[in-house]
């Protein structure tokens, strides 16, 4: 079966760090965007709404990872 060419176009990533808060970045160069308080709040919505609850169905949720309907 042919694969297809690796592409990110987006990439961020989110580290808790207690009650000092968070700190979020996007990019490769990992751009700091959000910090303490604000860092959290996405932290807790990275974790509540984008990851979880998962897709209603198998199909939704495949339909999610495919690279070529996420990116186009």
């Amino acid at each position: 079966m042919p694969t297809l060419e690796y592409r990110q176009p987006f990439y961020a990533s989110c580290l808790d760090l207690g009650e000092w808060g968070a700190v979020y970045t996007e990019a490769w160069d990992r751009q700091v965007l959000l910090t303490h308080d604000e860092g959290k709040a996405r932290k807790r919505m990275i974790n509540t709404q984008w990851i979880y609850p998962p897709a209603a169905s198998r199909v939704d949720a495949l339909e999610a990872s495919n690279p070529e309907v996420a990116y186009g």
